[in-house]
């Protein structure tokens, strides 16, 4: 994988408003996070992929990989008015 990030279609799925019901915003603010944010954590915590699998899509550490994810979440949290406390 080389510096451009791929494109995953659970980042694409994770935005797309749907009869699951997902949508409003949460999908505003998961669409709004930078590009590599939004894809690292909708591999792990929407996709069901290890740390080490998205990492491994992403071309990142795993190590990378977590701290993005972990980021995206607070990035999320923030957005939605919610307390990480």
């Amino acid at each position: 994988v080389d510096g451009d990030h791929c494109h995953s279609k659970a980042a694409e799925d994770s935005t797309e408003d749907d009869e699951s019901g997902i949508g409003g915003p949460a999908t505003e603010a998961l669409a709004a996070l930078p590009e590599l944010h939004r894809e690292c954590f909708a591999l792990t915590h929407l996709g069901g992929m290890s740390y080490a699998e998205a990492a491994k899509h992403l071309g990142v550490s795993k190590t990378r990989c977590f701290m993005i994810a972990k980021e995206a979440k607070q990035m999320l949290i923030e957005a939605l008015g919610g307390d990480d406390a």
